[in-house]
């Protein structure tokens, strides 16, 4: 099968979409479908015009502007998209926005117009504002009743999906995880110190500021009966001001903020670790979560989040209403070794929903129903 994905961040860029579409697209072509990639992303910072690359075995066909803050956007994509599609030919196009992500919504419409088989995937959560946005752009065009087939990583953003197409259907199809990659590291530490880690870029929308003061919290309510130890890589804007915050509290010493790490400290890392928490609330989807849960670990999630869709509230791990809770379930992973060696017995033994083996056969069924309603 010929596919096409077109998304306007891509590595280098580093987030849950890029690192996605990087691994479904890698995942396709070792099954032996023929696939490239349409970005809006520069090879580089500071990177402009149109050049092709390789990741891996697939192509990567970058269309990069300049643009006010380096993004990810061009402002006319459509003579390139009409281009690859003539020259590439694909059997379907898989399209992956966030919240507002123009370039692939130009593409989109261009598709719509076309009746060109395609699936249209939501990677974040539409909060209010960006519902209402929809709503009226649905207006003006018109774009829930386009012959495309929409997905979401989550259920929680397939109901917002909903709501800004009024009730237009949203399929939910997950993300998927290479869970064998992470198993292999899934060795729970045996000290006295338990630790726990969680992982991703320190901007608002992933509460990791929020979650610097539920640590705090559980680390007061635990240390009397066990000593603590936590990691938080990632980077972003808020990573000065997180590790301000760890330096004024007096946490540095029971907490490490290293900044960005690969893949391959990552997964040293959760060799060590015994729980990971999940601060974010409007999340469609968390890879990070899944992966560590692949890897072994205790779940702490809030309940609200996309992430909390596939966990078990004391078998995964545990789920909490609020940031209090959220510090009262880290606190009593740390003070319970009981339960702690129960649930993390669980998550090395049981492998997560979202293997590929599961998620590839449920993309070519979104491929098989986009291309049903093109026809």
């Amino acid at each position: 099968m010929r596919i096409l994905h077109v998304t306007d961040c891509f590595l280098p860029r580093l987030g849950g979409l890029e690192t996605q579409v990087h691994r479904l697209s890698a995942q396709q072509a070792a099954a032996g479908h023929r696939v490239a990639v349409l970005t809006a992303t520069g090879a580089r910072p500071g990177h402009y015009g149109r050049s092709v690359e390789w990741d891996g075995e697939v192509p990567v066909f970058r269309v990069a502007a300049r643009m006010p803050g380096g993004l990810p956007v061009h402002p006319n994509p459509i003579p390139h998209a009409r281009d690859l599609l003539h020259r590439f030919r694909p059997d379907v196009v898989h399209l992956h926005i966030g919240g507002i992500t123009p370039s692939t919504q130009a593409v989109a419409a261009l598709l719509a117009r076309k009746r060109w088989p395609a699936v249209v995937t939501v990677h974040s959560v539409w909060r209010g504002a960006t519902v209402r946005a929809y709503r009226l752009l649905n207006r003006l065009t018109g774009w829930a009743h386009w012959p495309l087939h929409f997905t979401a990583g989550a259920q929680l953003a397939a109901s917002r999906g909903r709501a800004a197409g009024g009730g237009r259907e949203v399929a939910v199809l997950r993300n998927g995880v290479d869970v064998e990659e992470w198993r292999t590291a899934a060795v729970a530490s045996s000290g006295e110190v338990v630790h726990v880690v969680s992982a991703g870029r320190f901007v608002p929308r992933k509460r990791m500021l929020p979650l610097l003061g539920v640590l705090e919290r559980a680390e007061q309510l635990a240390a009397p009966h066990a000593p603590l130890k936590v990691t938080v890589p990632g980077e972003g804007p808020e990573l000065s001001f997180a590790r301000a915050y760890v330096a004024s509290h007096g946490m540095r010493n029971w907490m490490h903020l290293p900044g960005r790490v690969d893949h391959d400290e990552l997964v040293r890392l959760y060799r060590s670790a015994d729980v990971y928490v999940a601060p974010g609330v409007d999340d469609a989807f968390s890879v990070a979560v899944q992966e560590a849960q692949a890897a072994g670990l205790a779940i702490v999630s809030r309940s609200q989040s996309g992430a909390a869709e596939l966990l078990t509230d004391g078998v995964h791990g545990l789920l909490a209403d609020d940031d209090e809770g959220l510090a009262q379930a880290v606190a009593r992973l740390i003070t319970d070794r009981r339960l702690l060696e129960r649930i993390t017995a669980h998550n090395r033994s049981v492998p997560p929903q979202t293997e590929w083996s599961q998620v590839l056969p449920q993309t070519l069924q979104a491929y098989a129903r986009a291309q049903q309603i093109a026809a």
